[in-house]
This record gives structure tokens, C-alpha cells and sequence, in this order.
């Protein structure tokens, strides 16, 4: 009987839980280099690479999200420049700037689509629902960069 309250008075765990991260990305070279950077720190990674996947897999906290524009097809006609949101990262944008956030974490938001325009449209919406949110294309810098928000 006396081992069972020494064990009750031990204290829960105080660590606190994983870091994870969201990407939303259809480029498999390119989530393999997010993940890369992200398992050597110890990150857990939820990855999507489409937006119907994205709607359902995403549950915050996320400590970092990193977002594309252009998933799957082309979404411009670059004949006309007409644009069709459906299906890009700008319609995820919209898709989490109409839920009830609450009090929800929100984790830094990095679009890094070489699509300028689609970026830059997913930047203002993001910024719009309350989201710190950031433009920056994929390259080498970005993974450096991501080794140094993920340590924080």
C-alpha cells in the first residue's frame, strides 16, 4: 500500500509537449528537405499536399507553418491572368480566416511560393485573420532560417 501512494504523489510530467510543424505542399523534394531540417531539431511534421488534406489535417498548435500557392495544376492562365483560387494555398488562407480560431495558438506562417502574386495575396489574407505571416521563396536561406525559428 505504501508503494501506491509514493507513486501518487509523484508529479505528472512538466514537459511540455513536442514542437510540431504544417506543410502544405505538393513538391515531394520539397517536404523532404522541410523534414530534414525539422527531424534533426526533434519537430514533429504534419504534412498535406493538398487543401482538402490540409482542412482535415490541420490542428494547431503548430510552432510553424509553411504554406504553398501553386499545389497540383497551374491555377493561372497566363494568357488572360485570370486567376482560380481553388485548390492553391490562398484558398486554404480563406478556408482558416472563416473558422473560429478561439483562442488557438497561431503558429508563424511562411508562404514559400515562387508564385509572387498568389504569396503576396496569402501574406495580406493571413496578416487579415490575425496571423503573423511572412513571403519568402524556397531556398537554402529558408531552411537556415527554419533551423533558427524551430531552436527558439
Amino acid at each position: 500500500m505504501l508503494s501506491a501512494n509514493i507513486l501518487e504523489l509523484r508529479p505528472k510530467s512538466t514537459l511540455p509537449p513536442p514542437l510540431r510543424a504544417f506543410i502544405l505542399e505538393d513538391m515531394p523534394a520539397r517536404v523532404e528537405s522541410f523534414r530534414r531540417v525539422f527531424r534533426e531539431a526533434g519537430v514533429e511534421v504534419c504534412w498535406a499536399a493538398n487543401v482538402e488534406a490540409a482542412k482535415r489535417l490541420w490542428e494547431p498548435p503548430y510552432k510553424v507553418a509553411l504554406l504553398d500557392h501553386d499545389l497540383e495544376d497551374a491555377h493561372y492562365n497566363y494568357y488572360t491572368m485570370a486567376v482560380d483560387d481553388v485548390g492553391t494555398g490562398y484558398d486554404f488562407v480563406k478556408w482558416l480566416g472563416g473558422r473560429d480560431a478561439g483562442n488557438e495558438q497561431r503558429p508563424l506562417m511562411i508562404i514559400h511560393s515562387y508564385n509572387l502574386d498568389g504569396a503576396r495575396r496569402m501574406v495580406n489574407g493571413l496578416r487579415e485573420g490575425g496571423f503573423q505571416a511572412v513571403q519568402w521563396p524556397f531556398a537554402n536561406d529558408l531552411l537556415e532560417f527554419l533551423k533558427i525559428v524551430v531552436e527558439k
